[in-house]
């Protein structure tokens, strides 16, 4: 009897904690749930939401969603301009980790539209944890559903990491794209939609244990100290550069087949040159000259002040590749239409 009461004690106890808990969280916007599962597209932004983290060593998380789902300006008729131009990519072009004004997206239309009589509008498609294999699931989408003139499509490092998130992509099977949508049988999915049926998929508590998830091998050496070393060493395992698989590069083929798409290329010499093999038909933009004339200053453009480590863009370079982006489109794109 005493063990069901001490049973019973520690649900409530539980319930009680988790509820104020949940009011804490959602009143002081500490971490504001940004994530949901459309039972189609996979993991998305939840859309109208400015994403306050507490987990994040790169500023605070503090851009904004429009009503689709995406950071920054809205696209749709009351925005586009005669020239429309999407940028697609993952957490890099997303870039929560700054206001929507000092994102190098913005500041790209900023100088665009200084340079060029013709008004221009630049959306950003970017998503987090974006591998070439849901990559072109995205580029497919923005495509179809936007029309633009123009779509940007950035390749880092991180584009050639492995998936591990609950979204649709591609593979190939007997010479032919097929798109996987096997996250719906995952466990995780299962859960999530449960979760959704009692209300609880949006919870703030919900999406804390979420990022602490994701975060768990970060957190765990400072937190539990040498007992859980092996969490360090499978971060330093996961942060080895990837090599490109047979599938990256037919995935860059089939985007490169696609009209008006300009490739901006952030990787190391070796995987860069393997990835301008497989590009025949597009523009290219090499972004690391960019970036090396801000290190040539003494300035780290991955580096945060806040942590004192490196991660995303920071501020200082989404100001000087959206300019000098903007200059190497007007030179390789735009040069009849000044």
């Amino acid at each position: 009897m005493k063990k069901i009461k001490s049973i019973i004690f520690f649900f409530l106890a539980f319930i009680t904690f988790s509820f104020f808990m949940e009011i804490f969280l959602s009143s002081a916007a500490i971490t504001v749930p940004s994530i949901s599962v459309d039972k189609e597209k996979g993991e998305r932004y939840v859309a109208n939401k400015t994403t306050n983290s507490l987990f994040t060593t790169e500023g605070f998380g503090l851009a904004k969603t429009n009503s689709l789902g995406w950071y920054g300006k809205e696209c749709n008729k009351n925005t586009r301009q005669d020239i429309n131009i999407g940028v697609i990519g993952n957490s890099f072009v997303a870039a929560r980790q700054v206001f929507e004004r000092n994102n190098f997206v913005t500041k790209l239309e900023e100088n665009l539209n200084n340079s060029l009589e013709p008004s221009v509008a630049v959306f950003n498609f970017g998503k987090e944890a974006l591998p070439t294999s849901e990559l072109l699931y995205l580029v497919n989408e923005v495509e179809n559903d936007y029309k633009l003139d123009y779509n940007l499509v950035l390749l880092n490092e991180r584009s050639f990491e492995g998936l591990n998130r609950m979204v649709p992509f591609y593979e190939k099977k007997q010479d032919k794209f097929v798109l996987n949508t096997s996250f719906k049988n995952s466990s995780k999915y299962k859960i999530y939609r449960t979760l959704e049926s009692v209300g609880l998929a949006h919870s703030s508590l919900t999406f804390l244990m979420y990022r602490v998830k994701n975060q768990l091998q970060n957190a765990a050496p400072i937190v539990f100290g040498k007992l859980y070393d092996i969490f360090q060493k499978n971060e330093v395992q996961k942060s080895q550069p990837s090599s490109l698989t047979e599938l990256d590069r037919d995935i860059i083929k089939e985007i490169d087949k696609k009209q008006k798409i300009v490739f901006l290329l952030d990787l190391e010499p070796k995987k860069k040159a393997v990835v301008q093999e497989c590009i025949k038909n597009s523009t290219i933009i090499d972004l690391e000259p960019i970036l090396d004339s801000i290190r040539q200053n003494y300035i780290d453009p991955n580096f945060w002040k806040i942590s004192g480590k490196e991660g995303h863009w920071n501020n200082t370079a989404h100001d000087i590749v959206g300019k000098a982006l903007s200059k190497e489109l007007i030179q390789k794109k735009f040069k009849t239409i000044k």
